[in-house]
């Protein structure tokens, strides 16, 4: 029986140096930096000193990259406007119809790119579960924008 104990006694050290090389050798795990979150209050109420648990409308969204903090309250303040779009139907027949923007809905992203603003819109509540809008706008002056498109998303 001592044979056996002392085999297993040098099993035992060789796992227990194994471990002690692999914990010298690994890096500490870095937890990634939280994302930035926006929070817009609406345009004729500001915020007071405390904040309160917001509505749809007032939900944070996550902060946007290349846009100083004047021009997205600027696009919050211009979609909650509920802007439309004029659109026609087709060449061959004479229709002219409105589609508009909701701008009451949770915004989820605002990103900028070669000077078209696309704002998205709605409820994302899993990897296939939303669904909402998304408007694309040009800047046009102070505190004015042209509305390119607005259409609809469902995942």
């Amino acid at each position: 029986h001592v044979g056996l104990s002392r085999a297993l006694r040098l099993q035992v050290e060789a796992l227990l140096a194994a471990l002690e090389r692999l914990e010298t050798q690994s890096q500490p795990m870095e937890a990634p930096p939280l994302p930035e979150y926006w929070q817009v209050s609406l345009k004729d109420h500001p915020f007071a000193e405390t904040l309160e648990v917001p509505d749809g409308t007032l939900l944070p969204f996550p902060k946007p990259e290349g846009l100083s903090e004047q021009e997205v309250i600027e696009i919050v303040d211009f979609i909650r406007t509920h802007p439309t779009q004029l659109q026609k139907a087709s060449k061959r027949f004479f229709s002219v119809s409105l589609r508009g923007f909701d701008g009451t809905r949770p915004i989820l992203s605002i990103n900028k790119s070669d000077g078209v603003i696309e704002v998205r819109s709605g409820r994302s509540e899993g990897i296939l579960s939303g669904r909402g809008q998304v408007i694309r706008l040009m800047r046009t002056g102070d505190d004015a924008f042209d509305v390119l498109d607005i259409g609809q998303w469902v995942s």
